[in-house]
């Protein structure tokens, strides 16, 4: 029998115990999220289409 606690513990009578919390630490790890939950990916691409675009009005 097991239940789930307020802070997403789920705890088995048999005394095995899963953390979905670290699990939840570990995916955002990964995915490398800054500047207020922007995907860091998504900044360097926008930055990069703004300077080619911007190189591009200079050039013509």
């Amino acid at each position: 029998m097991c239940f789930e606690s307020a802070y997403r513990l789920v705890a088995c009578q048999n005394g095995n115990f899963l953390l979905e919390i670290e699990q939840n630490q570990q995916n955002q790890k990964k995915k490398k999220k800054d500047f207020h939950g922007i995907n860091v990916k998504f900044l360097l691409s926008f930055f990069c289409f703004y300077y080619l675009m911007m190189l591009a009005f200079l050039l013509a």
